[in-house]
């Protein structure tokens, strides 16, 4: 877990980044995000940019599914219920689907850090 919330932080530091921008190579991002992680890193690591990225792509992949049944839920109209309301709710039919797939939302600690991010919302 400590890897992962360190990762995501890694993207949000370097994708906001307003000198650098969008220009610059695909290699060049991770390449700045792999020098983040390792930078500031308080645990043993050795992961190597192309092990961040697979890895990112794997958080990013579920975290978009996520999202969007957080999305479809809060856009519901549910009387009464407040927002940790519907989070639980939505909780609760993400471990449907994840029962259906056999699998299980591991990333509640990324969505937490990422979810008020203003680079995740525009993403």
């Amino acid at each position: 877990m400590q890897e992962d919330v360190l990762l995501v932080s890694a993207w949000v530091n370097v994708s906001m980044d307003a000198i650098q921008g969008a220009d610059q190579s695909r290699s060049a991002y991770w390449n700045r995000i792999c020098d983040f992680f390792h930078a500031n890193k308080y645990f043993s690591s050795d992961r190597s940019q192309n092990s961040l990225m697979h890895r990112w792509s794997t958080i990013q992949e579920c975290l978009n599914t996520f999202a969007g049944c957080v999305s479809r839920i809060e856009n519901r109209p549910q009387s009464g219920a407040n927002a940790e309301d519907k989070v639980k709710i939505n909780l609760f039919y993400m471990l449907l689907l994840e029962d259906e797939k056999n699998r299980t939302f591991q990333f509640m600690h990324c969505y937490k850090y990422l979810k008020d991010q203003p680079k995740w919302i525009d993403w």
